[in-house]
């Protein structure tokens, strides 16, 4: 991040609503993350949704046993854990 900051490009917005960059699927993001993805890019939040579809067998979720359909009808909005502080992805490295 202070590549970015030392070069004048500051932060990306989205860092506004997740804590790292990377995959708008990714597995690791907290229910907040998923929540500002459906904020922002309800498109995304779509496709993600859809593969949670049963095919003949357990359904997927993405968020501690939650699906993207229970998270969408939070009422309390979460919040997203500073990303300077974390790791990037496990998988990715993003």
């Amino acid at each position: 991040m202070a590549i970015l900051e030392d070069c004048g490009l500051g932060l990306p917005p989205y860092y506004s609503w997740r804590s790292r960059s990377g995959c708008y699927f990714c597995f690791y993001q907290a229910i907040g993350e998923w929540q500002g993805l459906k904020e922002n890019h309800p498109d995304l939040f779509e496709k993600a949704k859809a593969y949670e579809k049963v095919e003949g067998g357990k359904p997927y979720t993405w968020a501690e046993g939650r699906s993207l359909d229970d998270i969408e009808r939070l009422e309390r909005r979460y919040e997203v854990v500073d990303g300077l502080e974390l790791d990037g992805c496990a998988i990715c490295h993003l």
